[in-house]
């Protein structure tokens, strides 16, 4: 493919993709590529090729847009998307007119400003909701969420990605939240610790009620908010124990009894909040479920500040909403080990990371969700290409076996049957077998028919020569000559044939000969066991005779069959069947 696209015309590149995007089809591993223009697309695939950039398994349900919260701030955080991307720019200039008069300062200014105060959250909080703008930038791209869940401060920009708050409420929801948690500065800590929610409550318990489970993010994650002294104690014992313990840069004990003097605040601040429906699924970490629009009011809110965030629960019930790829929006990445532990989905992708440039991981992030199957509709293709011609994709070349070599070859539990096609060993001192054949016995025989009738087929022919060389010489044969001189019509469901596998005849009967094949004595074969000392007797050739298809209905009549050769040069086999019938 890159070498096709080194050799495209930049004329003729919106063919080349939207061929390969579109009307190809797509399989279980895919890789795909963002690009201006041909010879970014042919070096972007030459990176695949080289491993660079790995193929992504297809996946085929929904996309869940995960808003993570407090932790993933850090300082630039957006400033390369607002220099380089004018849509994240737009949004997040949106955001700013809404949020600079109930903050009295901006958003914007604030990302780009020399010295940080990322640390006071009521900055924290709003920088994170501008950060939104990401999804405006994905939607550029033809990405779409069909669900969304937000981590703590993170469920009001999914919520107003759901549909259920527009971007007003949003602001006077992010405003008041953040303005009503400021004095809460310095009342506590929070820290990750590597325990189910069962087991925390256990070690917290020592504590007198100086700590507090502030949230469940997976079934052996929590999160642990209280009084410093003591969390810095259980942070000793849980090092001490090999336990996961790491205390968050936070200088607030959010979720937590340190919040309870925000509730009065902040409902009246929300008094006359305006809610609507969503438009797609939305999960609360309020309630760890999916939930309406219309209940995110001022008391949500106030539970939202207050009680756990049910991380695992709500991300539990978008898995089994059907949603198979989940996408962490924020400015890094925090949430992602978490989901990838609470989900066995194809895909869990992050956006952005910390000191990474901004534009190229928001564009690896597209390249890996179209890879993976994402819907995005004319987004990418407003209008239809022409169909180019494009390198064929290689024969995969793997070995398929179907049972073991020897599989059908013989009957289970009857281990005289020696071959399907020969049956059983006839007691007489030359080689000779004889077999009752119908579609019941033999079913695969049904898979060839001409013109409604079952014939017999030419490979079996010679698999019955091969089957009878083998087992007469007990070594492998070759057949060096086949003549099928008529074809050979199977009986019908309810009716049989018999057919017989012998040196030679001895009674004298009118014969039609169907195929006729040689079959020489391989060096080094031996008698087999129950044959002559002389091999062959005397001018007698070892020959077997094919299927006889009976024409009419009742069991088969019972023949011997003598087998016939077209020139005397060593055993042969042919099959024959009574003249006239």
């Amino acid at each position: 493919m890159a070498q096709q696209l080194e050799l495209t015309d930049e004329g003729d590149f919106y063919d080349v993709s939207y061929t390969s995007a579109v009307r190809r089809a797509r399989h279980e591993h895919r890789a795909a590529v963002l690009a201006h223009d041909p010879v970014e697309a042919a070096e972007a695939f030459r990176a695949v090729a080289n491993g660079t950039v790995p193929a992504v398994p297809a996946a085929s349900g929904k996309v869940a847009f995960v808003f993570s919260g407090n932790g993933s701030q850090w300082h630039g955080m957006g400033v390369d998307l607002l220099r380089g991307e004018p849509a994240f720019r737009q949004a997040v200039e949106a955001i700013d007119a809404e949020l600079a008069p109930r903050l009295g300062w901006s958003v914007v200014e604030e990302l780009t400003a020399p010295e940080s105060r990322l640390h006071l959250t009521e900055v924290a909080q709003p920088l994170l909701f501008a950060v939104v703008g990401l999804v405006r930038l994905l939607e550029t791209n033809a990405v779409r969420p069909d669900a969304v869940v937000g981590h703590s401060v993170g469920e009001i920009a999914a919520a107003h990605v759901s549909g259920a708050l527009d971007l007003a409420a949003a602001c006077l929801v992010v405003a008041a939240r953040s303005r009503a948690q400021a004095p809460t500065a310095g009342r506590g800590r929070m820290a990750a610790v590597g325990l189910s929610r069962e087991a925390a409550r256990k070690e917290i318990a020592a504590h007198a009620g100086h700590l507090e489970v502030a949230g469940v993010n997976t079934p052996t994650d929590v999160t642990l908010a209280g009084d410093p002294a003591a969390l810095a104690e259980l942070g000793r014992d849980m090092g001490a124990r090999g336990v996961f313990f790491r205390e968050l840069d936070l200088d607030y004990a959010f979720h937590s009894k340190a919040m309870d003097g925000v509730e009065e605040p902040l409902k009246a601040a929300l008094a006359r909040l305006r809610t609507g429906a969503h438009h797609i699924l939305f999960a609360s970490t309020v309630t760890g479920g999916l939930a309406e629009g219309e209940g995110l009011d001022a008391d949500h809110w106030w539970r939202n500040v207050r009680e756990p965030v049910l991380f695992a629960d709500a991300v539990r019930a978008l898995a089994e909403g059907g949603c198979d790829l989940f996408v962490e929006i924020g400015p890094h990445t925090v949430l992602v080990p978490y989901l990838k532990r609470l989900t066995t989905a194809t895909a869990v992708v992050p956006t952005c990371r910390r000191d990474q440039d901004g534009p190229e991981a928001v564009r690896r992030t597209v390249a890996h969700l179209l890879a993976a199957g994402v819907r995005t509709g004319d987004g990418l293709f407003p209008r239809p290409g022409r169909v180019v011609t494009l390198p064929s994709y290689p024969w995969q070349r793997e070995r398929h076996w179907n049972g073991s070599p020897d599989a059908w070859a013989r009957v289970p539990q009857d281990p005289s049957l020696v071959h399907p096609l020969l049956g059983r060993r006839v007691a007489v001192a030359e080689p000779a077998w004889h077999q009752t054949l119908s579609s019941l016995r033999l079913p695969w025989l049904e898979d060839h028919r001409v013109g409604g009738a079952v014939v017999m087929p030419g490979a079996a022919y010679l698999e019955a020569a091969l089957a009878t060389g083998r087992a007469a010489f007990a070594h492998a044969a070759e057949v060096t000559d086949l003549d099928i001189v008529r074809a050979m019509v199977m009986p019908r469901d309810d009716e049989s044939m018999r057919w017989c596998c012998r040196p030679r005849c001895r009674r004298r009967t009118a014969w039609s000969v169907s195929p006729r094949a040689s079959a020489p004595r391989p060096p080094g074969g031996h008698t087999p066991e129950g044959g002559s000392a002389a091999w062959p007797p005397g001018r007698r050739t070892p020959t077997t005779s094919a299927p006889y298809a009976s024409g009419w209905a009742g069991p088969a009549p019972r023949w011997t069959r003598r087998a016939t050769t077209r020139r005397p040069r060593g055993p042969g086999w042919g099959t024959a069947r009574p003249s006239g019938c």
